[in-house]
């Protein structure tokens, strides 16, 4: 446990996201799903990074807090608020000013992705996209109502082929949904994808608090799927892959009418999408009728990379060109994701 003087009436503790204190506190607090222990500790149980939060205290009271993780590799030690999160902001009403300050005051580096807007502590602040999400109307009717024509044309496109969808509530989801999600992360993206054992824990985790897989099945077959995770009265969609060559059926927009419906009927009050860069995904959320919200990428305490962190950083890319080669078999990237998916936080 490590203390941090911000001011006379404020202290941060920086301490594990199982502290006693930090439960009671988040118990009351409304967090979101990337400010809840539990996720912070699902990461440390598949990547390593230990669970940690910045509690901000005044006197005996705990203000607010901004959960991270602790992580080490080849770059150093440096702490983000949270790893794999879309976004996680500082939990706390006004808490924010003061863990800021304390970011810059031990000489560990940080990093938050965030919608709450950085002050003039950080040293480099992006803005690279959109957080979206769907305030959710009473019934199914009023949401469609909302929706773009476009994405009311477009979903059905599947539904006439013949599709139907399947809701998930154990890990007989993960399977076929990690083929189709590792083949997209490959062969679209170029990029290697997470290691099965990520999935089948989060499905662990959240499946039994009600969360749960839906798929978009054609003759048999998988052509969309994605994981919805609860927390509070919202519910988010986390992971979702489609199949290349069911693009022309439109399984996302058949798949994501499909998610509003089943949040609805799940009584939740909000559908978070997460984050987008591109202009083309933005439009597609807006078309169903999120709103946007800008986020932020702010770095504390940063310095350049040096030349052999520069080049370590230049050899995993190009490792991960070779492993996402249309010519390299799926299994061969899905192992490069397990070795080395945890370098890329």
């Amino acid at each position: 446990m490590v203390h941090a003087s911000v001011s006379a009436a404020h202290e941060v503790i920086h301490t594990t996201n199982r502290d006693p204190r930090w439960l009671g506190f988040v118990a009351k607090a409304g967090p979101t799903l990337f400010q809840h222990p539990e996720w912070g500790s699902m990461i440390e149980s598949v990547y390593g990074f230990p669970a940690c939060v910045a509690m901000l205290v005044r006197g005996a009271r705990i203000i607010g807090g901004l959960p991270y993780a602790e992580v080490k590799d080849f770059r150093g030690c440096r702490r983000v608020a949270y790893a794999f999160a879309d976004v996680c902001e500082p939990l706390g009403e006004d808490a924010w000013s003061g863990l800021e300050r304390a970011l810059t005051t031990d000489g560990i580096p940080w990093q938050i992705r965030s919608r709450a807007v950085p002050f003039a502590l950080a040293r480099t602040v992006d803005r690279p996209g959109m957080h979206q999400a769907i305030d959710l109307p009473a019934t199914a009717d009023e949401a469609r109502k909302r929706f773009h024509q476009k994405q009311r044309v477009n979903a059905r496109r599947l539904e006439r082929a013949g599709a139907c969808c399947r809701k998930f509530s154990d890990a007989s989801f993960i399977g076929p949904f990690y083929e189709l999600f590792s083949a997209l992360r490959k062969n679209k993206f170029r990029l290697l994808p997470q290691s099965r054992r990520h999935f089948e824990l989060v499905a662990e985790r959240y499946f039994p608090r009600g969360g749960f897989g839906l798929a978009a099945e054609l003759d048999g077959r998988m052509v969309a799927g994605m994981m919805l995770l609860p927390e509070g009265d919202t519910l988010y969609i986390k992971y979702s892959a489609s199949a290349l060559d069911a693009l022309e059926l439109r399984p996302n927009n058949y798949l994501f009418g499909k998610a509003i419906d089943a949040a609805i009927e799940s009584g939740f009050r909000r559908l978070d999408l997460g984050i987008s860069v591109e202009p083309g995904l933005i439009r597609f959320k807006e078309h169903l009728g999120a709103r946007s919200t800008p986020y932020h990428v702010a770095r504390y305490g940063h310095e350049p990379p040096n030349e052999s962190v520069r080049q370590l950083e230049s050899a995993l890319e190009h490792i991960t060109k070779i492993l996402t080669d249309p010519e390299v078999p799926l299994s061969a990237s899905v192992a490069g994701g397990d070795a080395l998916y945890r370098f890329f936080v």
